[in-house]
Order: structure tokens, then sequence, then C-alpha cells
């Protein structure tokens, strides 16, 4: 994880958790979700996964935020 760390230049903190004690701790479960909404509060997309960066600003767009 270091090396991916360092080759994105991430400056945010990353949560590594081998031993699961957040995971538990938070009940996380799933798999991770976005929800886009337009200026108007009004849902115009989401996705029940994970999103490559083209795949997430296509979401974007279709709220007109660009």
């Amino acid at each position: 994880m270091e090396p991916f760390i360092r080759e994105h230049k991430l400056s945010f903190p990353v949560l590594l958790d081998p031993g699961r004690k957040v995971n538990e701790m938070f009940v996380v479960e799933g798999i991770p979700k976005s929800f886009v909404y337009d200026r108007m509060g009004s849902w115009v997309a989401q996705s029940i996964d994970m999103r490559t960066q083209k795949q997430f600003l296509e979401m974007l767009s279709k709220a007109g935020l660009e």
C-alpha cells in the first residue's frame, strides 16, 4: 500500500485496517456507494461499486457539475 500512496502522492490519511478492527467497530458492510445530486438537490446518478475517475466525472456531468 505504501508504494501506491507514494506513487499517487496522496496527501490525505489512508486508513489501513488489516485486522478489520475499524471495520468491525463501525460495522462497515457492503461495497462502496456514490450518490450524485444536482444543484437543486435532485438525485441524478448513483454507483454501487468503485468508480474510475472518468466514470465519476461522467456522473457529475449528468448533474451539470463539471
